[in-house]
């Protein structure tokens, strides 16, 4: 019941029921920040995130997309991983750059790493192969 009155009368621009940040618009109406936007002003409209970032819900600031992730579209909530062999080495990226032939990406979150000698890989590798005999 309590809690009833409490989003009946919503005279606070922000209150907190278990841990649910509620946004209040007018005195009678809380509305939950929404999922891909940003919510810095509790008394204005959601403000979408960019290309590059995402934010979850109720969010009051759209995040940088990780290091060996990417955000390819405005209004994300989440970001997404760089798929195997894949890399991005900057915050707020949109793309993922697939790994070069001749090295390997076995971590997203940094750069192609050279094959050694005797050793060789297509592009897309997360890994490089030996080269077998009678090859170099």
């Amino acid at each position: 019941m309590l809690n009833l009155v409490l989003l009946f009368y919503c005279i606070i621009l922000m209150y907190q029921q278990i841990g649910i940040e509620y946004q209040c618009y007018v005195s009678l109406f809380c509305f939950s920040c929404n999922y891909h936007s940003s919510c810095p002003v509790n008394s204005e409209d959601p403000i979408p995130c960019r290309n590059g970032s995402f934010a979850p819900a109720r969010s009051t600031y759209c995040h940088p997309c990780p290091i060996g992730s990417h955000c390819p579209s405005e209004k994300l909530s989440f970001h997404l991983p760089c798929a195997n062999g894949s890399f991005s080495v900057a915050e707020n990226s949109t793309i993922c750059t697939e790994c070069p032939a001749g090295s390997k990406c076995p971590n997203p979150a940094l750069g192609p790493v050279e094959c050694d000698s005797g050793t060789y890989s297509k592009s897309g590798a997360t890994h490089c192969i030996e080269c077998p005999s009678g090859h170099r």
